[in-house]
Parts: C-alpha cells; structure tokens; sequence
C-alpha cells in the first residue's frame, strides 16, 4: 500500500482488503474540529488524525487548524484529503457551523481526544466557565457537541466541576476505555459507553515482513520523580543482562521532551548496540522505527499502540498508581497479564516474556470495525433522536 492511499480516506483500504467508501453517508451532517494538543507528541497528532479521517468516511468535515504550528500539521498529514475543508480561523468555523444551522444541516462538533488527569488552577477553571457558556450556546443552536476517545483519572474538585458542566452539553461522550467511563461516572460526568483508541483507526496499514531483531524501548520520565527515573533504569539493566546480545535496544522518542531521559537510559546498555530515535514529528517515523522490533516496552500509550500497530509486541511497564489509561486499555484488549508495575516487577520477568515471544494477541479488525461503527451510530438517525 503506498504512503498516500494509507493516508487519504479516498484510496485506504480496511483490514479485509474492501476500500472504504469516502462518499459521505449523511449528506445533511458536518464534522467539525479544531485542534488544539500536544503539538510536540506524535500520539497526539495520531488520534486526531485518524478521528478526522474516520469521520471523514461518514461526513463531510471542516478543521480549523489555526492553532496547529507548521512541523504538527506536516505531521497531521491531511493537506489535500477528500471530503476536508481547511481552515485557519475559528471565527470562519463557526460561522460554517451557524450557515449549516440556516441550511438544517446537523454539524457535529468533536472535541479534542486525550487523557484528563489532575486539577486545574483557579484561572483555568474561571477559563471553563466561558468555555462552558460558548458550547451551551453552540447547542443552543443546534450544534451537536461530541467528545470520544478520552480517558480520566486522578481529577480533581475544580477539575471534576469544569468536566460535569461540559459533559452535561454532550451529544455523544465515549471513553477509551471501560476504568475510564467508570471513574468518570463516578464524579458525575454522563457518559455513554467506550470506544477503541482511535490509533486503531490506522489499523489499515500492513505492517510488512521485516526481521524483528530489535526491542523498543519508550519511556516517558518527566513525570516528576527521581523515583520514576530509578525504577525505569533498573529496567533496562534488567533487561540488558537478561536478553541475548543479538537483540538491539531501539530508544524511541515520540515526544519531544522524552528525548534527554532516553538518551541517559540509552548509556546504561553495555552489552549490545543501541541507537536513539527522535520520531515525535513523524507518525511515519514511529511506524518505521518499530517495524523491525520485535516486542515495545514502555509507559507510553502510543509508544506501545505504534509499536503494535507497526508489529511489534506491546509490553506495558508502568506505575500502577497513575497510569490508569494505559492498563484501561490493557483490560479492555483482555490482556492485563502483559501490565507489568514498574516499581515491583522485574527486567527479568519481561525478559522471559520478550524470549517466549509472548505478548497480547490484539484484533485489529475487530477494532477498526469498532471504531467506524461507533462514528457511523453517532451520525445515525436513532441517534439523532436519543437526546435533544
């Protein structure tokens, strides 16, 4: 499959070979988004690309990109995409949002996909306040407002307050996963079900037939902790004593900012070739990067879908504690025996994994075919009815 048809709605191809169908299926339905992320991490950029491009087989989409610097949306990748309207002024968006409102057209208006974590401070909260009154007049006008692939844990009083209102506006709220949607019913925020990651949504791509003699390694250490640093360190000594010297240590960074930790983890191998990898502006360099590793070890939870996605083996290695998300999604893939705690197990102990070749057996069809059928129920006309 060359590069462009794995990225144009138009010419892509599902995991069965059928090519998907760009015609939009509810011509009197819009998309709408405007990005606004981690413009330095390419997970980021991922989910929202495939979000659009998921969307985009459904409906007709209009993305404000005002927002986006230009080395995010080279990553973003969808200059020139059937079914897109770009634009680079929010202003602009919803004034195509108030004309489909005077042509009764339904717009949908998705949110920006991510994890929630935390409090937020007094200013930020006052900020959700007016962010709040903008979206309740946004539905006030007819505008469906849906936010999908999010996950929560960790919120807190002011945090938890800001998130009930904007839940109480939503057309559609789908977690990532099953720990998510628990825990964000439980400070009160409506939510309506999950929904796969929305990286599933490159599922499509094959993944080739390279020698896998490489483990990747991807660890974020900017949490807070010297604490963090010292577990992960043990790792991959653990590791490197434990693995054949013939398997290399492939240091992936997919954020910027996670490149000085791996480059110190990198110098603690002594007993095999190592190299450092810096793919935080390119979702094609992730794919690259891992395509010949056998297994992926890390806290990062793109690291490992990329890696998996690309056909490596994801291994998470995290702190129970607080990465929530990561083990959501291990759960929810049935798949929690491959969640290791970074404080209490050993290298060793994922060394024998990575030797044994073992790992999630993950249905990427199953998945992707999620995934549409979710966007597909969100524009249907049962939906339509389900909420005012």
């Amino acid at each position: 499959m060359s590069n462009d048809a794995a990225h144009n709605p138009a010419e892509a191809k599902d995991l069965r070979g059928d090519t998907v169908d760009p015609v939009a299926k509810h011509g009197l339905s819009r998309g709408y988004f405007s990005i606004s992320t981690q413009f330095d991490n390419v997970g980021d950029a991922l989910i929202n690309r495939d979000m659009i491009r998921l969307v985009s087989t459904i409906a007709p989409v209009v993305v404000d990109i005002s927002r986006c610097p230009p080395r995010f949306l080279d990553t973003l990748g969808i200059y020139g995409w059937k079914n897109t309207k770009l634009v680079r002024s929010r202003l602009n968006l919803l004034l195509l949002m108030i004309w489909d409102r005077i042509q009764r057209r339904d717009p949908y208006y998705f949110l920006n996909p991510g994890g929630y974590f935390g409090e937020i401070g007094r200013l930020a909260a006052l900020a959700s306040w007016a962010n709040s009154t903008l979206l309740l007049a946004l539905v006030a006008m007819g505008v469906r407002l849906c936010h999908v692939g999010v996950s929560y844990e960790r919120i807190g009083p002011r945090h938890s307050d800001a998130l009930r209102r904007r839940s109480a506006l939503l057309h559609r709220h789908l977690a990532r996963d099953g720990l998510s949607a628990t825990y964000g019913a439980s400070i009160g925020m409506n939510i309506d079900g999950t929904i796969p990651d929305l990286a599933f949504g490159a599922a499509r791509r094959e993944t080739g037939t390279l020698e896998r003699c490489w483990l990747g390694i991807s660890f974020r250490l900017d949490h807070d902790r010297i604490e963090t640093t010292e577990h992960v360190s043990r790792i991959v000594r653990d590791l490197d004593e434990a693995l054949p010297p013939s398997i290399g240590f492939k240091f992936v960074s997919q954020v910027s900012r996670d490149q000085a930790g791996l480059q110190t983890l990198s110098r603690l191998v002594r007993r095999r070739k190592s190299v450092l990898y810096d793919v935080s502006d390119s979702i094609e360099g992730c794919e690259i990067a891992y395509s010949d590793c056998s297994h992926v070890v890390g806290n990062r939870l793109h690291a490992l879908l990329l890696g998996a996605l690309s056909g490596a083996t994801p291994l998470a290695v995290i702190d129970l504690r607080a990465s929530a998300k990561i083990f959501g999604l291990f759960e929810e893939l049935e798949a929690t025996e491959y969640v290791f705690d970074l404080r209490e197990d050993s290298g060793q102990l994922i060394a024998e994994r990575i030797k044994n070749g073992e790992g999630p057996r993950i249905d990427f069809h199953r998945e992707y075919q999620r995934l549409l059928l979710a966007f597909s129920e969100m524009f249907s006309a049962e939906t339509l009815e389900r909420k005012p």
